[in-house]
């Protein structure tokens, strides 16, 4: 039988894919790096469980951020089926490879959870007005005023919850990583063309200025949790700021993703399975390259785009 989601994402990956263009064997480079970084890290086993609970977690927020519940349920038999597919064959490349080392055994209880994800059937996004919002937020970051309308009812716990615990080692970080996570999914909609264009910007300052910004917000939020994590774990004096670097990259990827596929009004959430690969690598010091060399590419091919919308 014929799985109709799985066929919608490979013709969403075909259309990413066709986007690369010459870049296309760097990509699957990059899955082959991937795939044999995953391995060394279940060798070790100490970090191979703090592995599986990431690509569960970011799962785990992707089924709760994700719109299209009721229309799978409407028009997709069998759906939860072909939701756990989705989320096995998305985190394949950094899961499979548990089986060749020893630890194996995660790697079914990876796909036990997995299997329980699509009986998550209600979204935690609510809707609100939060007028006071755009007097602490300059309205020209809509996406982060229509974001944390839409999401605040686990961004807030969350955001609490980590600077709460703070002083702990890891744990802020993995919490602040998830509030990164949630904030990706902020530019999942393309503003109206007269929005685009109100400045008068040409595409190389409107990316810049955008960047700029919103990396100002997320240091915002983040830097009273990592200075707290600073002061009582001062031997990760190198770990913090790795930490942030990785978090901003995986903003300004988001951002460079969204105008690299601009059309005006567009939902770009088909590339959630792309934005997913990257944000695995704005955790994992080790794959911190992988995420820049994305950002450099879908930035200039932002830049390249927006010149037809932004008549430069």
């Amino acid at each position: 039988m014929k799985s109709i989601l799985l066929y919608i994402r490979y013709r969403q990956l075909l259309r990413n894919l066709k986007g690369f263009g010459t870049y296309t064997p760097l990509l699957f480079g990059i899955t082959f790096y991937l795939c044999y970084a995953s391995f060394r890290i279940y060798k070790m086993e100490i970090y191979s469980i703090h592995l599986i609970a990431l690509l569960f977690l970011l799962c785990f927020s992707i089924q709760l951020n994700r719109k299209d519940k009721f229309f799978l349920f409407l028009h997709v038999s069998h759906f939860r089926r072909e939701v756990f597919l989705e989320y096995v064959l998305l985190t394949l490349p950094f899961s499979i490879t548990a089986l060749f080392t020893e630890a194996w055994y995660l790697y079914p209880i990876f796909l036990f959870l997995l299997f329980c994800l699509p009986y998550i059937s209600y979204s935690l996004i609510k809707r609100t007005r939060l007028k006071n919002l755009s007097q602490l937020i300059p309205v020209y970051n809509f996406e982060w005023i229509s974001g944390i309308r839409k999401s605040y009812v686990y961004l807030i716990p969350l955001y609490i919850a980590a600077l709460s615990l703070s002083w702990f080692r890891i744990l802020p970080l993995i919490l602040c990583w998830l509030i990164t996570v949630i904030i990706t999914s902020f530019y999942s909609e393309c503003e109206p063309i007269n929005m685009l264009k109100e400045g008068g910007q040409n595409s190389n300052h409107f990316l810049r200025k955008k960047l700029v910004q919103h990396s100002k917000l997320l240091l915002l939020i983040f830097l009273p949790i990592v200075i707290i994590n600073f002061i009582f774990n001062p031997e990760y004096y190198l770990l913090i700021p790795l930490f942030l670097l990785m978090q901003l990259v995986l903003v300004w990827f988001a951002i460079s993703m969204k105008y690299g596929m601009y059309r005006p009004l567009q939902n770009s959430s088909a590339n959630n399975i792309l934005l997913s690969f990257v944000t695995l690598g704005s955790v994992l010091p080790f794959f911190l390259p992988i995420p820049l060399l994305m950002t450099l590419f879908y930035y200039n091919k932002a830049k390249s785009n927006l010149i037809y919308y932004l008549n430069d």
